[in-house]
């Protein structure tokens, strides 16, 4: 499996994408504890984002949605400035 940024260059291949792609979503609402993250969602753990009610932030899936466009914008700048694009 490659990371999304390994596509970059390449022709955007939605249906790549889609096989190529994980996403954890476990359900922590009932928690409600609030995990330390930065603005873009990361933890103090290099590489780790925890978003929307498993952050113990977002309280619908409006704002759940916003924290990850957040994130994955992010993450993609982060990785196309290590890889010097």
């Amino acid at each position: 499996m490659h990371a999304i940024s390994e596509i970059n260059g390449e022709e955007f291949d939605l249906d790549r994408l889609l096989a190529e792609s994980i996403v954890v979503g476990p359900e922590l609402e009932f928690l409600w504890d609030e995990i330390e993250i930065d603005a873009d969602g990361q933890t103090s753990i290099a590489g780790l984002y925890v978003l929307g009610d498993a952050a113990g932030l977002a309280q619908g899936i409006i704002q759940a949605m916003m924290m990850g466009i957040r994130a994955g914008e992010r993450i993609i700048e982060r990785q196309a400035a290590s890889s010097g694009n």
